[in-house]
Parts: C-alpha cells; structure tokens; sequence
C-alpha cells in the first residue's frame, strides 16, 4: 500500500490536491478500498488523491470536504450508480468534467 500511497503523491507533485498549498504526506482512496465497497479498486492510482495529513483527516472527520476537482481522476472509475452516487454526496462541489479536469493540454 506505501507504493500506491507514495505514487499518488509523486503524480501530484509532492503537493496536497485539494488546493490549500501544504505539501502532501499522504493519499486518499476516492472511492473506500474496503471489502464491503470497492477493494479492486484498492491499489489504483486513479482513485487516489494526494493530501496534507491535516486535510485528509479533516475529510474524513467531515469538517471540511475534499474538493470535487481534486477528486476528478477518480470519477471514471464510478462505472455504477452506487459509485457515482457515493462520490456525489462525499464530495464538495459539482461534478467535474474529467476531460478537461485530466487534460496534459496546455489551455
């Protein structure tokens, strides 16, 4: 797991995605790698996000949210109605356009 971990951070540039500057230490799995969830998805850097310790434990405390943007990558992988209904209420915001949001195109 410390390979995906540190892979996700080294795809974000060492920086936390959900935009508040920090350098990121650690990665959050999009969609839950749990049994009763989705654990296929476990080791997949696309449902990952590279975050600041302090941001991630306040996602999952629910005092602030992850960003929507920030979790772009992943919303391929809800191929279901249960995925994307989960990604829907879990994170902030409205829904991305993954074409643009994981555009190498410069704008």
């Amino acid at each position: 797991m410390w390979r995906w971990r540190e892979n996700v951070i080294r795809r974000a540039g060492g920086m936390c995605e959900c935009g508040c500057g920090r350098r990121a230490d650690d990665a959050h799995h999009v969609l839950p790698k749990d049994a009763a969830h989705w654990p296929a998805l476990a080791l997949d850097p696309a449902n990952g996000v590279a975050v600041a310790r302090y941001c991630h434990a306040m996602h999952h405390a629910a005092m602030r949210r992850l960003p929507r943007a920030a979790v772009a990558r992943a919303e391929p992988l809800a191929t279901d109605g249960r995925m994307r209904a989960y990604i829907d209420r879990t994170y902030a915001g409205q829904p991305v356009r993954v074409a643009a949001a994981t555009s190498n195109r410069p704008s």
